[in-house]
């Protein structure tokens, strides 16, 4: 049967906000690829990369935002992009114009950092507490679906307002065989360069350092399987990838893991 062409689609932007390295952007290829799983979003979501350089100001990342028209716009918030989101929000919000709906996830979306970002942004609808995949696909499930309805209200891993403070109905879950999120670079959806690609093996953490957000109740540890691990690194080695950012909160906890940095021929790897 064709495709009904009548049918809008939803766009949905997703800001890759760049430290030093230019690298792909990851973790958000890692959305998308989990996202389209469920066949309603393949079929109804369309979803747009924004690279943002560092150098570029918070009002011109507003302009770009609304220059897209999306109808939601999915950010990751980290130590070194917090304060450059809050600075984006806040020209969103004086800009008096209608704004999509905002979701913001990642470490500092979190606790109290979470909390205060609701509390002073109204523009932002959703935060995304825990791991980001299982929000993202119900979210844009929900969507697809009927672009009409809220789609955080059922999404797993999102908080929300409620009255004078917030409501977790529906956190905690995470992803147990990681091998369930299709590789973003298998699939050709991110390229392989420029390096250094960032890249993960496993989740989670045994320890509970108070200063670090892995032990913020993910203790259990879970891994992707070394044939998924071989094939994303043949890909690497075929396209001259020189250099990686391991994104494990402990690579080199399993003895495993020492033939994942290791060559064939005994050589370590060029990874960082």
């Amino acid at each position: 049967m064709p495709p009904d062409t009548s049918m809008r689609r939803t766009k949905v932007l997703l800001l890759d906000l760049k430290t030093y390295y230019p690298s792909p952007p990851y973790q958000l290829g890692l959305l998308v690829e989990y996202a389209r799983l469920e066949h309603d979003v393949r079929r109804g979501v369309d979803f747009v990369f924004h690279g943002v350089p560092r150098e570029r100001s918070p009002r011109d990342l507003a302009r770009a935002v609304l220059a897209e028209e999306p109808d939601l716009v999915a950010i990751s918030s980290y130590a070194w992009s917090h304060e450059r989101i809050a600075a984006t929000l806040d020209v969103l919000e004086s800009s008096g114009v209608p704004l999509p709906r905002i979701v913001v996830g990642g470490p500092n979306a979190s606790g109290r950092f979470g909390e205060a970002i609701l509390a002073r942004h109204r523009a932002v609808s959703a935060l995304v507490e825990g791991e980001g995949e299982p929000a993202f696909r119900d979210i844009c499930t929900a969507l697809a679906r009927d672009p009409t309805r809220d789609p955080f209200a059922r999404a797993r891993n999102c908080v929300v307002r409620d009255g004078d403070g917030v409501r977790r109905a529906d956190v905690g879950h995470r992803i147990h065989v990681l091998d369930e999120i299709p590789s973003p670079y298998l699939s050709g959806l991110l390229p392989t360069r420029p390096a250094p690609i960032f890249y993960e093996t496993n989740r989670g953490c045994p320890y509970r350092c108070a200063f670090c957000y892995w032990g913020n109740g993910n203790a259990k540890v879970y891994r992707m399987s070394l044939e998924r691990i071989r094939a994303e690194m043949e890909l690497f080695a075929r396209s001259g990838v020189s250099s990686f950012w391991i994104a494990d909160a402990n690579f080199g906890l399993f003895p495993s893991d020492a033939g994942i940095a290791v060559r064939r021929d005994k050589k370590v790897s060029r990874c960082s």
